[in-house]
């Protein structure tokens, strides 16, 4: 099936959604770097939530690694 497909592209490496390959990315290294040095500033999750377009549990996740965790710049 077309799910079994994608499953098995992904578990190969012959797709990799990972960071800007996603498909529907909002983000790039740089932001995510930006978005961890500003939360370093003091700066809520809401308010970097706001300024990168991103709900406040992404952008949480993204300055605490959960995602973007491969990117450990700024962690």
């Amino acid at each position: 099936t077309p799910d079994e497909n994608v499953k098995h592209a992904v578990a190969t490496g012959l797709m990799d959604f990972k960071g800007i390959n996603h498909p529907h990315v909002k983000l790039n290294n740089k932001k995510v770097i930006e978005m961890r040095e500003l939360r370093k500033k003091g700066l809520t999750y809401q308010e970097i939530a706001n300024k990168f377009g991103v709900c406040r549990r992404q952008a949480s996740d993204v300055v605490r690694g959960v995602n973007w965790g491969w990117l450990s710049e700024g962690l």
